[in-house]
């Protein structure tokens, strides 16, 4: 006997309604994306089992955050002294100002993204209806 955990990092790729609602009710995934044969909406990548743990070891939470606050305090600190400078900002502002917007008719990989995300949100309602089914059953 073996024990094993299996770790998922889950996204949604449906659009949220005016309470942050997917289009199956739910705030965020859950086991419900995972059953018959998953949710064409569902998304996920790859995680470790340390990032989802829920229970890690203070000496690795502490390790964790003490880095979050020295690269915080690192940011901070450039900002004020480097970032800030009137002639930095001016740089930044033109590199942001000469970047475009491509459309889907420039790019046909983005069409055919496009393309796909409506035919997920078509298999969704199909999927939606089994679900149901098979919840209420």
């Amino acid at each position: 006997m073996s024990w094993s955990n299996v770790c998922v990092e889950a996204f949604c790729g449906g659009d949220t309604d005016s309470n942050s609602n997917y289009p199956c009710g739910r705030d965020c995934p859950s086991h419900l994306c995972l059953e018959n044969s998953m949710c064409p909406l569902f998304a996920y990548a790859q995680t470790t089992e340390r990032e989802v743990a829920q229970f890690p070891s203070l000496r690795l939470i502490l390790k964790d955050r003490i880095a979050i606050w020295g690269d915080d305090l690192y940011w901070r600190l450039r900002w004020w002294f480097w970032d800030s400078l009137w002639f930095n900002r001016r740089k930044s502002q033109y590199f942001l100002d000469s970047i475009g917007s491509v459309s889907s008719q420039d790019y046909p990989e983005l069409l055919e993204y496009e393309n796909e995300q409506q035919q997920a949100n078509e298999d969704f309602k199909k999927w939606f209806e089994v679900i149901n089914e098979e919840e209420t059953a």
